[in-house]
């Protein structure tokens, strides 16, 4: 049997809310109970469907600013608005993969404010990646490479025939298409040579950004006009120089020739293992699932919804072995936690119709809780991104240290605890109603046991151990009594037969409140 063989029959709850977890930013309880018993096949088709892309972001007045001339007082602000509008994508993503696939080439594909210092750039950059997120890789790499985004980003902008700039024909090959490969001499990697990075970057030389209409252009006297030789590593390509015009079709070349090469088509496929399924690849995943995967992609054309599909369908996927086996993001801890509770959250969190300073401060909430644990959207590290998708060994595990592991606490305490932002009615305090939300999960809240089952199943990356199941019984649910389950159902009892007296909901309340804080905090909870 193949690795990448299509998993058969029905999912069960814990494959559901594998898939979900990985894949979506909604791993709530409504799509896990609608989702289970559907078939992969049907589950996948959702998850790769095509949704309309969102409209632009908007002020408060309701004008929008992508589409005006730069404003430098106000450019910050449109920045961090810019990051309020895209975490509110994420929020409100559901079932779709598409935002996922979003912030994937967003962190192989970088730029980031400090350095374009422009957010209408980025703006238009966000959408290049949103409307190819599960569409062509070749011709978002085509697109990609004169964005004027990244034409900043990488000073291919400042990359002409009297100044030579390396930088995005290097990062090109490096980080963002083939990758180094085994190093066969000083500089020089199996896959592409010193003499190809000057080579593409004299190919890319002439491109630059138009800050008056947010968009690049080619500047014909910029550009070299010689012919660029190759390196054995491209089977001595030679690009042939261009004169006036024609010299931007030399960059349709140079992708074209990234692109024949096997190993291209390798790289994505490891990006996207590593992205969704783990980051350990042996031998055997080498051979059994990139192969195959990379087949894939280059039989489809470089499309990357079969491969998503091949990949999401797969027996390998569904390994529940794999479950749990990678530290949680912070985008996924903030704005996952969230989703989970958010038919719980008192008040209602606004939408953007009804109160959009409320919904984009939010917003703002969550993206500076992920920013605090080292996950800052248009605001990575280096043009590497994020160091736990490629610092070898530890990867995922990155995400926490002494530091962000306080930041992460916070957050989840806070979710329960209560959080104040400014909304059209001021300030406001939105907290979970653990009441409320443990009669929907418990059917039988006044047992002890079954409680803290309910509360932790979904939320933790592997299921909790019996023993831990008792500790949070008798330690956290009801600490201090001799029979903490009698004491559990007689606290119970005397707020159900009371439900409007404050003492006796308090009283059940912040027992459930600790309970949900515990387990958010333990070491299950950071796994996804």
């Amino acid at each position: 049997m193949s690795l990448m063989d299509a998993f058969t029959g029905t999912l069960d709850e814990s494959r559901v809310k594998h898939l979900l977890r990985r894949a979506t930013f909604s791993p709530t309880k409504d799509n896990i109970r609608t989702w289970v018993n559907r078939s992969a096949t049907n589950a996948v088709t959702t998850l790769l469907e095509d949704v309309p892309l969102p409209s632009a972001p908007r002020l408060s007045t309701g004008e929008t600013w992508h589409d005006k001339p730069y404003n430098h007082e106000q450019d910050a602000n449109y920045n961090e608005q810019l990051k309020s509008w895209w975490t509110g994508q994420m929020f409100n993503s559901g079932t779709s993969v598409r935002e996922k696939m979003t912030l994937f080439w967003h962190n192989l594909l970088v730029s980031s404010y400090p350095a374009v210092q422009d957010a209408r750039y980025l703006y238009r950059q966000n959408q290049l990646l949103r409307r190819f997120a599960l569409g062509n890789v070749r011709q978002l790499l085509k697109e990609i490479t004169i964005d004027p985004a990244m034409l900043r980003y990488l000073n291919g902008n400042t990359n002409i025939k009297t100044q030579i700039n390396e930088n995005y024909g290097r990062e090109l090959q490096e980080l963002f298409t083939i990758g180094k490969g085994p190093e066969i001499s000083a500089g020089n990697y199996t896959n592409y040579t010193e003499q190809d990075v000057r080579a593409a970057a004299r190919v890319l030389t002439g491109w630059t950004d138009d800050v008056t209409s947010v968009s690049s252009r080619f500047v014909e006297e910029n550009h070299v006009t010689e012919d660029k030789q190759f390196s054995a590593a491209y089977q001595n390509t030679v690009i042939r120089g261009r004169i006036g015009a024609e010299g931007a079709r030399e960059t349709d070349e140079l992708l074209d020739m990234i692109f024949q090469q096997t190993e291209t088509a390798r790289f994505f496929c490891r990006k996207l293992y590593t992205w969704f399924v783990g980051t350990e690849i042996d031998s055997t995943i080498e051979q059994q699932v990139i192969t195959e995967l990379a087949n894939t992609l280059r039989a489809s054309n470089w499309e990357i919804k079969p491969v998503l599909e091949m990949l999401f369908r797969s027996q390998h996927f569904f390994d529940m072995n794999n479950a749990g086996g990678m530290v949680k993001s912070p985008i996924d801890l903030v704005i996952s936690t969230l989703n989970y509770f958010r038919k719980y959250i008192t008040p209602t969190i606004p939408t953007l119709v009804e109160d959009a300073v409320g919904y984009y401060n939010v917003m703002k909430y969550l993206w500076q809780a992920a920013d605090a644990q080292e996950m800052g959207i248009l605001n990575h590290p280096n043009v590497a991104g994020w160091k736990a998708y490629y610092q070898i060994p530890l990867y995922d595990k990155l995400w926490m240290n002494t530091a962000t592991l306080a930041s992460r606490n916070d957050f989840t305490d806070k979710i329960v605890n209560g959080f104040a932002v400014n909304t059209a009615q001021g300030i406001t305090r939105f907290a979970i109603d653990s009441i409320t939300f443990t009669k929907d999960v418990c059917q039988s809240p006044s047992n002890g046991d079954d409680l803290v089952d309910k509360i932790s199943q979904d939320v933790v990356g592997v299921p909790l151990t019996s023993s831990q199941k008792l500790y949070l019984m008798d330690e956290v649910l009801a600490p201090g009594f001799f029979n903490a389950r009698g004491a559990w159902d007689m606290n119970w009892g005397f707020y159900s037969i009371d439900p409007t007296n404050q003492a006796k909901r308090q009283a059940v309340q912040s027992r459930i409140d600790n309970v949900i804080k515990f387990v958010l905090q333990m070491p299950e909870s950071h796994l996804i």
